[in-house]
């Protein structure tokens, strides 16, 4: 039951409890990030005090370590992608941090069985099982589908007869949040100025300023607007 207090502020306690998983996953997803890029990072899993703006590395266990804990407290919490609705696109849902759990357990074991004797993996430790685990929980979930398995065509300015296999589609903005998609990060620009976006403004500035499109499906191409400025776009001495 709620208290007074709790009441008083309208507060929900299973949205609180999903929003502390969102966070959980959240910091799994850039720490696996960075734990690629660039090996063991500083592991900041509290607000730090002046004393330890300079902490060293933690290695790539201990930081793989992080990632499956938030992970597997996450989970849990966390709705599935169909209950969270088009209203909520792009949150964290439960395939996600499982996804995310299965990647990084795959990711440890394939550094513990090929890197064995690298002291930059000491710590790793070989888990197949949970990598199997996490990816049949996904699976077996029913949320998620591999867009085009069954041979279905699907409309695209690429051939506007025929249209076009699902390996095409799921890199057209169609297959946008599509049952293969297990993580969006979604980017729109919300009419703020040129320069403020919930989404990147990278894409603003380097998306092309024209493109060529049919007037008719296998009619004639004009050039229309784009979506950009084309800045960072190749030159015709590049060419």
């Amino acid at each position: 039951t709620m208290t007074a207090l709790q009441q008083q502020l309208n507060y929900d306690e299973d949205i609180v409890k999903q929003r502390v998983a969102e966070a959980r996953f959240l910091r799994a997803f850039n720490f696996f990030k960075l734990v690629q890029v660039f090996g063991g990072v500083p592991k900041v899993d509290h607000i730090l005090t002046s004393e330890e703006y300079n902490m060293p590395r933690s290695s790539v266990a201990e930081i793989l370590d992080l990632v499956k804990s938030d992970l597997i407290k996450a989970i849990p919490d966390l709705l599935l992608k169909s209950e969270l609705g088009d209203a909520n696109i792009g949150r964290a849902s439960k395939g996600a941090a499982q996804s995310l759990l299965a990647k990084a357990y795959l990711f440890e074991s394939s550094y513990a069985t090929n890197y064995a004797g690298d002291e930059r993996f000491t710590g790793c430790e070989v888990n197949w099982d949970s990598v199997n685990y996490w990816a049949e929980e996904v699976i077996a979930s029913g949320e998620y589908a591999l867009v085009g398995l069954n041979g279905e065509r699907f409309e695209s300015w690429r051939d506007p007869v025929n249209g076009v296999g699902g390996y095409y589609h799921i890199f057209s903005p169609r297959a946008n949040n599509c049952e293969e998609s297990i993580f969006d990060i979604q980017s729109r620009q919300d009419g703020l100025g040129w320069f403020y976006s919930r989404g990147t403004a990278l894409i603003r500035w380097c998306a092309p300023r024209f493109t060529y499109q049919p007037i008719t499906p296998g009619g004639e191409y004009v050039s229309t607007e784009g979506p950009g400025w084309g800045w960072w776009v190749p030159s015709q001495q590049l060419e």
